[in-house]
C-alpha cells in the first residue's frame, strides 16, 4: 500500500470514527451538539443534569449554568437525547410536558 493510499484510508476512517466516538453516550452527544451549535465554552464547562424520560422513551437533560451569548436573548437549556442504533443524537427540547421521572 502506497503512502498516498494510507493517508486516504486514514482520512476515511477518521470521517467514520470521529462522529461515532462523539455520540457514544448521551452526555457526549449533548456536548457535541453544543459545540456544533457554537456554544463551545458551555459544552466544556456546563453541568448536565438528567431530568428523566419522556413518553417516547427519549432522555431529557438540562444544561446548567447557561452562559449568555452576545447575539442570543436566551439559549436553549433543555435537550432531548434519542438513541439511534448504537449512538445517541441530541436536539433542543421546547416543551417540558410529558416527562416521567
Amino acid at each position: 500500500m502506497t503512502k498516498l493510499n494510507r493517508r486516504i484510508l486514514m482520512v476515511i476512517l477518521l470521517i467514520l470514527i470521529v462522529p461515532i466516538l462523539t455520540h457514544l453516550t448521551p452526555k457526549s452527544a449533548l456536548r457535541t451538539n453544543l459545540v456544533t451549535s457554537g456554544q463551545i465554552k458551555t459544552a466544556f464547562t456546563a453541568d448536565i443534569k438528567y431530568l428523566g424520560k419522556t413518553d417516547d422513551d427519549e432522555l431529557a437533560y438540562e444544561i446548567t449554568p447557561i452562559t449568555k451569548h452576545k447575539q442570543a436573548v436566551h439559549l436553549p437549556d433543555h435537550y432531548l437525547v434519542k438513541k439511534e442504533l448504537f449512538y445517541y443524537l441530541a436536539e433542543v427540547w421546547d416543551q417540558m410536558d410529558h416527562l416521567t421521572p
